[in-house]
């Protein structure tokens, strides 16, 4: 559910649960679980779904509920286990500076990488006053004339901090915005923006002070209950797993989106790259799910080109230009006119690439067991006939102005069903609790690295890779680590083979390497300040570890040095329970 980053015509899946039930034939599993809370008891022994308990989780989330979702503590595998040998990491020292950025001193007094700059974003907690949104804002670095501040800190700069500007915006909209659950947000781009979902159904965006976004919303209907989200490489799309309580069936809503903002790298116009700023968010429609209960879920495209196209030459210099600026004229003959439309209609499977040309989205279910594989491609395929073809070919002027200038978007499933995502297969998996996609192998790499990899990470600790170079039936395991047990987040760090991870069973943040033949753990960081860490930030401009204690309620900012050693830069208290720490650079 916490993951860090969608009835129609064409599919209907039967549920793999067996069936749904909310009489007594087959009963409960009838043995106890950690998770009987918030999960455990929902599939009957039988395999079929209780649906009382099914509407029952759906909604449950109060601090309670998102506690039993977190899973076991380090006391539950360390009964007798003080973990008095934790080493506490070195403290930084603050020297005195009063600015906009740092207002109450500075703990590195060397310049930064830009005049002015910072990283902000989001931590969301379990309140312990019931009239507390649980939705606030933190900068948890930032530089300026006479030093930098490497910790999770509130200033001016921020507009709202508590609670967060967006939820302010939001309330002021008369919107009820419930308890925050995830926050999807691309790791392939900085992007000001990412997307929220919340227990009342509401989806919308919001991230930094700077992102330009209006954090536009989205309601879902009253039965479909949200539980994770994820979102594609460059924004364009993003998917929201729910649990359909009137029909008892797990779906992916899936969302078109569209950010003008930051304008000189965001393209404006629906499902094309942006970095973030966004302005709609508009459902496509629903995929059906092989599962009733789907918790965690990621998404990835094939495209990685982005920013900073460098076209010189022939009369077309646009030396590191966002993409914004070069595609400022979006209108047919503008893009026809425009030198460096080769950008606009690169192809992912050759080069880095604008718009994908392929992707999929992998969706887990904890309580079913289970790892589902849709491919995205058909999605993929119609924005490039809509956007991409006509200016590659010259022609379908009308459908190309269409699709660049409507408000709303006027495709759909619907509308158009050849774009409908397709369930590819679906494989057993133990308790999967993380799920994670690559977007493009290491073409220069060894053995496993040459695979495109897509990721289980599992409550007892076991992180499995599948090779998912063919997008089909043959999807397989290829290697797997035992990583320490009950894993809470799990980022990314490169387009296919680097790894971090929180682990909230053994009080620990790893970071992983998948090498020729094997997946290895490279780095255990443990400190004697963190006891329940469950959620890490992977920061986007500084080497600094920001990490979420549910049971103290704070935000730790530790530096990762090059030397393999860490220092404790400081920490932030919440009052509540802290699950999610989401930030990234403002631009």
């Amino acid at each position: 559910m916490f993951c860090m980053r969608g009835c129609i015509a064409l599919i209907a899946f039967v549920v793999a649960c067996g069936g749904t039930d909310s009489g007594d034939d087959g009963g409960n599993t009838g043995t106890p679980t950690l998770f009987d809370a918030c999960g455990g008891q929902i599939v009957r022994a039988n395999g079929s779904i209780d649906t009382a308990e099914y509407a029952r989780v759906a909604s449950a989330w109060d601090r309670a509920a998102i506690d039993c979702r977190l899973g076991p503590t380090f006391v539950y595998y360390h009964p007798d286990d003080l973990d008095a040998a934790r080493a506490t990491a070195p403290e930084m020292p603050t020297s005195p500076h009063t600015g906009s950025l740092c207002p109450n001193g500075v703990n590195h007094t060397d310049e930064g990488p830009a005049t002015y700059g910072s990283t902000s974003g989001q931590v969301a907690y379990a309140p312990d006053d019931p009239t507390d949104a649980g939705l606030d804002r933190v900068q948890t670095a930032g530089w300026e004339p006479g030093g930098q501040c490497w910790k999770p800190l509130v200033n001016n700069q921020l507009k709202k901090t508590h609670p967060d500007q967006a939820i302010v915006d939001w309330q002021a909209r008369s919107i009820t915005v419930g308890t925050p659950i995830a926050k999807a947000r691309t790791e392939y781009a900085e992007t000001g923006d990412g997307i929220m979902i919340f227990s009342s159904g509401l989806v919308a965006s919001d991230g930094t002070q700077t992102s330009g976004s209006t954090h536009p919303t989205l309601q879902l209907p009253p039965n479909k209950k949200p539980m994770a989200v994820a979102i594609s490489n460059y924004n364009e799309f993003a998917v929201v797993a729910v649990w359909d309580t009137d029909a008892n069936k797990g779906q992916l809503a899936v969302l078109v989106l569209r950010a003008p903002a930051p304008s000189a790298h965001s393209v404006n116009a629906f499902a094309a790259p942006n970095e973030g700023g966004f302005d709609q968010i508009q459902l496509l429609g629903y995929v059906d799910l092989p599962f009733a209960t789907p918790t965690a879920v990621s998404f990835a495209g094939n495209n990685q080109g982005h920013n900073g196209p460098w076209i010189q030459g022939g009369g077309c210099d646009h030396a590191y230009q966002g993409v914004g600026t070069l595609f400022a004229d979006l209108t047919y003959d503008g893009m026809l006119s425009n030198c460096g439309n080769s950008v606009w209609t690169s192809d992912p499977t050759m080069e880095p690439g604008f718009f994908a040309n392929a992707g999929a989205v992998m969706v887990a279910s904890q309580w079913e067991n289970k790892v589902a594989f849709i491919d995205m491609t058909p999605l993929f395929q119609f924005v490039r006939s809509v956007y991409v073809e006509p200016i590659q070919n010259q022609d379908n002027r009308d459908l190309y102005t269409q699709a660049i200038t409507s408000t709303p978007w006027p495709f759909d499933f619907s509308t158009n069903p050849e774009m409908i995502p397709q369930l590819v297969t679906t494989i057993d998996v133990d308790q999967p609790r993380l799920v994670r996609y690559g977007v493009k192998a290491n073409k220069n790499g060894k053995g496993l690295q040459k695979s495109l990899l897509a990721y289980v990470a599992s409550l007892d600790g076991k992180l499995t890779a599948y090779d998912v170079t063919t997008l089909d039936a043959s999807i397989h395991e290829v290697a797997s680590a035992m990583v320490d047990p009950n894993p809470t987040s799990l980022h990314l760090l490169n387009a296919n083979d680097q790894l971090s991870l929180s682990s909230r069973g053994n009080r620990s943040v790893q970071w992983l390497q998948v090498n020729e033949a094997s997946i290895d753990t490279t780095e255990t960081f443990r400190d004697a300040r963190v006891n329940d860490p469950v959620s890490t930030d992977k920061n986007q401009r500084m080497p600094i570890i920001t990490i979420g204690d549910f049971s103290s309620g704070q935000v730790f900012g530790f530096e990762r040095a090059t030397d393999g050693t860490y220092l404790y830069e400081g920490s932030m208290q919440y009052p509540g329970a802290v699950y999610l720490v989401d930030t990234a650079n403002v631009n």
